[in-house]
């Protein structure tokens, strides 16, 4: 969990983000799903970053969209 912890902090220094999403990026990496989340402020700079081993970033409207037929 530490280097989650540590992952999550280096994440959020480097966008300039609160941790607190960053923890919740750093568990979607750690467990191989896609990151979902209704900020689209996160949901740009994430997809602007350079900030190696991210998990897919999806937005709100892009996650509904991919489960609609």
């Amino acid at each position: 969990m530490r280097t989650a912890i540590g992952d999550a902090l280096q994440t959020a220094i480097s966008l300039d983000h609160p941790a607190y999403d960053s923890l919740y990026l750093a568990l979607a990496a750690a467990e191989g799903c896609p990151f979902v989340t209704a900020d689209e402020t996160l949901v740009r700079k994430l997809k602007q970053s350079a900030v190696s081993g991210l998990p897919e970033v999806l937005g709100i409207a892009e996650a509904v969209a991919r489960l609609r037929p």
